[in-house]
């Protein structure tokens, strides 16, 4: 393989060295090929690993014009590679544009916020091991790319223990299936922090025919977090007496509980999307307009309307709304309780509270009768020169005579 002068080299453990004879073999293949290189070509001998990273430089060979090289090799050579190619011909350029790529492609690897890319091998009878690793693994476990290349349980332990079965189920469908496994996983950092990770990752056979995954590692703590706190907002919403609605600004109902949808008598289905009017007769065109001018004025809304049921009958409710604005869209939420029983009970408390004011007024009616009746027969003493027999009725005036 070909590479270009300047290419830098990763440090890993060192490989195993060759025989002379491999050495003059390799030495005798330079020699060969300055015969049909251009003058002032230059070559250097690299050291490869087992994962074929470049360990170190080894050797240098010059080859001039006429085909002479200078060669110097160390001990431990494996491989050479051709680094000298200019960067003007069409090979240098297609050199220097991959290099380009692969340096993007590790740099949004390294940037990737809360993100991990990564590359394990795995081999028959042998632990897994990181081919690649991006720096964002330090940010997610808490070591450093270099430490997990050289000890992966560092980062392979963090998992928690009941974790792990159902980690290693989803990877056998996977190659079993040949597709993409995703799994959230929890893991316990060095500092004993606990984060949830959710895991993507596609197996793949490397030229040898052994099992390669190319993952990807994502912080998921919040979401996960905000999912179960909204779960249980929604267990609790969803339980309640009261029916509870979400709308839009077309007023479309986007939310409804259960409540709400035994009180009017329609499935789930049928009222998400819906206009409000399907339930709220009184929901005009104009009265929405006004009580989307009150919500928004005063952030709340109070206002007692009907509701109609699917099979056309009518009932009080109490609306209790507020306004929301969320990622920039306006919504209103709030509940809606039945109030028919209050209602009766307030028309049955009214209703005796009249006939009480009834008996009131006809007890009040005969007191007056009584004490008139009094006074008449105190007047009709007086005439006949006797005294008052009714002293409560002293002093009450008499009404005229056509009064009575």
């Amino acid at each position: 393989m070909m590479a270009g002068v300047g290419m830098s080299a990763e440090r890993i453990p060192p490989a195993p060295a060759t025989s002379m004879t491999l050495q003059r073999k390799l030495m005798g293949a330079f020699v060969m090929l300055s015969s049909i290189t251009l003058a002032g070509s230059l070559y250097i001998f690299l050291s490869l690993g087992r994962n074929g990273n470049v360990d170190s430089v080894r050797g240098w060979v010059l080859l001039t014009g006429a085909g002479c090289a200078v060669l110097t090799i160390a001990a431990g050579l494996w491989t050479v590679r051709r680094i000298g190619v200019p960067l003007t011909s069409p090979l240098g350029g297609a050199v220097a544009a991959l290099r380009a790529s692969e340096a993007r492609l590790r740099l949004l690897g390294d940037n990737l916020p809360g993100c991990m890319v990564y590359e394990v091998l795995r081999e028959p009878g042998c632990p897994p091991r990181f081919l690649y690793v991006s720096a964002g693994i330090e940010h997610l476990h808490g070591v450093s790319a270099p430490a997990a290349m050289a000890d992966p349980n560092l980062i392979f332990d963090q998992i928690l223990p009941e974790d792990r079965p159902a980690r290693r189920a989803a990877e056998e469908a996977a190659i079993h299936g040949g597709g993409v496994f995703h799994i959230v996983t929890r893991i316990r950092r060095p500092d004993q922090a606990l984060r949830t990770v959710s895991v993507w990752s596609q197996a793949r056979r490397d030229e040898q025919g052994r099992w390669v995954w190319d993952g990807l590692e994502m912080d998921v703590t919040e979401r996960v977090r905000m999912e179960a706190e909204h779960g249980r907002l929604a267990r609790v919403i969803d339980s309640h007496r009261d029916g509870a609605y979400w709308m839009d600004s077309s007023d479309c109902i986007r939310y409804v509980n259960d409540a709400g949808c035994r009180a009017v008598g329609y499935a789930r289905d049928e009222l998400l999307g819906a206009h409000i009017s399907l339930i709220s007769p009184r929901a005009t065109s104009s009265r929405l307009k006004e009580v989307w001018a009150a919500i928004k004025r005063d952030g709340t809304f109070t206002a007692e309307s009907i509701h109609r049921r699917k099979d056309g009958s009518e009932f009080p409710v109490e609306i209790m709304a507020a306004y929301v604005n969320q990622d920039g869209e306006d919504f209103y939420c709030g509940f809606a309780r039945d109030i028919t029983a209050p209602k009766l009970a307030a028309d049955e408390l009214r209703a005796q509270l009249g006939e009480l004011k009834r008996w009131q007024q006809l007890t009040l009616d005969r007191e007056s009768r009584v004490l008139e009746l009094k006074a008449e027969i105190n007047a009709l003493c007086e005439q006949w020169g006797q005294p008052a027999r009714y002293a409560s009725a002293l002093g009450v005036e008499l009404p005229a005579e056509s009064d009575r």
